[in-house]
């Protein structure tokens, strides 16, 4: 039961996160807020709009992503073969560390980000 607690804790954070910036007000969120809510309520997320599969890469690691759900992440220190899970947005996918960790990557257009890390599709 505990494996299968930690295997989602990662996706908890990410719907808290959303959960968090989705109540703004409209005259906080401005033009944007209405952008954000079509772009929520026309069903379009990465995960069913975008070619994601692929190999992506920066100076330091590169990360393939296979339509069976598995990865392969390559660093100088390591190379780590696994499965990983999209948010329940369909825009985030959660690496698994191996040491219960995730690495979190939002997937957009030729490009995994996760703060400052960017992997482009090759």
């Amino acid at each position: 039961m505990k494996n299968v607690i930690s295997l989602f804790m990662p996706f908890l954070f990410v719907v808290a996160l959303c959960a968090c910036t989705g109540g703004r007000s409209d005259s906080a969120a401005g033009n944007s807020g209405n952008a954000e809510a079509a772009k929520s309520t026309d069903g379009h997320t990465a995960q069913n709009s975008l070619d994601w599969d692929g190999v992506y890469k920066n100076d330091t690691m590169t990360v393939e992503l296979n339509s069976d759900l598995s990865f392969m992440k390559t660093t100088p220190a390591e190379i780590r073969k696994g499965y990983f899970m999209w948010d329940t947005e369909g825009n985030v996918i959660a690496l698994d560390n191996g040491d219960g960790g995730y690495t979190l990557l939002k997937v957009e257009e030729n490009r995994l980000t996760n703060g400052d890390l960017i992997l482009v599709k090759q």
